[in-house]
């Protein structure tokens, strides 16, 4: 929720390529350090419609 809430912010003080940029960038860092730090794979596969769906 607070990570939203950030994103939002960030959303009306930069343009939108920048969010853009910046969101994506973000997903991809947090699940890089997730596979790093608990050591274990995701239970979802990135390339699955459910993941696709729900991070449209």
């Amino acid at each position: 929720m607070c990570s939203i809430i950030n994103l939002l912010i960030i959303a009306t003080i930069f343009r939108w390529q920048a969010t853009l940029l910046m969101t994506v960038t973000s997903v991809f860092a947090s699940i890089e350090f997730y596979k790093y730090f608990m050591d274990e794979k995701l239970l979802i596969s990135i390339d699955s419609l459910q993941f696709k769906v729900v991070y449209s």
